[in-house]
């Protein structure tokens, strides 16, 4: 759905090095998110934090959805969408302009940059164009693996470690309000995905200790 006459831009006047930029610029990992509603679940699947701030946060991802199959993460900044820079947007205006391009077309285009990020690539005046963020695309249909697995229950993952394989391949994140645990990331053929961990899942016991509460 790209605007391929135009591309958002978030400008910070840059006097780094070229191949600083662009290190700097993967480093925060940039993405492009191409998201589409499907036709057999409601809604698009994330939420945008409710704050004061002028800068739009993801604060959830849901699991299974089209924002999570199309790369959104919890924690993000949204710089643009479809193209338009909302950087300086509040909940209420950025809110707004995601549901009319949903409503409007049944699909959306976040460029978004991890926040931790986003902050470093200001204080250093650096540029961000969607022409330069990797493009993540959801898929036009709910995958099968997504159709089939359960939904909206508690299920144990059973993650073993080997010596050829010592890391669980997993990343975590703090909830909205620093409130649960959340897997951010599993990577592909690791021992968390053998284990049918997926990204969005929160964790409410490790080891039979209760931490749905844990920030």
């Amino acid at each position: 759905m790209s605007d391929k006459t135009s591309e958002a831009k978030v400008h910070f006047r840059s006097n780094a090095k070229v191949h600083e930029v662009d290190l700097r610029i993967r480093e925060a990992n940039v993405r492009l998110c191409q998201l589409c509603l499907w036709r057999n679940r409601k809604g698009i699947g994330f939420h945008i934090a409710p704050s004061s701030s002028s800068l739009p946060v993801i604060c959830m991802v849901e699991s299974n959805s089209p924002a999570s199959a199309g790369g959104l993460k919890i924690c993000d900044a949204i710089l643009a969408v479809n193209n338009k820079n909302i950087s300086e947007a509040n909940y209420q205006q950025a809110t707004t302009i995601i549901k009319t391009a949903l409503n409007t077309k049944g699909r959306v285009d976040l460029l978004v940059v991890e926040q931790k990020f986003y902050k470093e690539l200001k204080k250093n005046d650096i540029s961000m164009i969607s022409s330069s963020a990797k493009i993540l695309v959801t898929p036009h249909s709910m995958p099968a693996d997504f159709f089939n697995f359960p939904k909206h229950q508690p299920r144990t993952c059973d993650i073993h470690v080997n010596q050829d394989n010592k890391t669980f391949g997993f990343e975590v994140v703090s909830g909205d309000d620093n409130i649960g645990i959340y897997i951010q990331e599993v990577a592909p053929d690791s021992a968390a995905s053998n284990a049918g961990l997926r990204k969005s899942d929160r964790i409410i016991e490790i080891n039979g200790t209760y931490i749905e509460q844990a920030s």
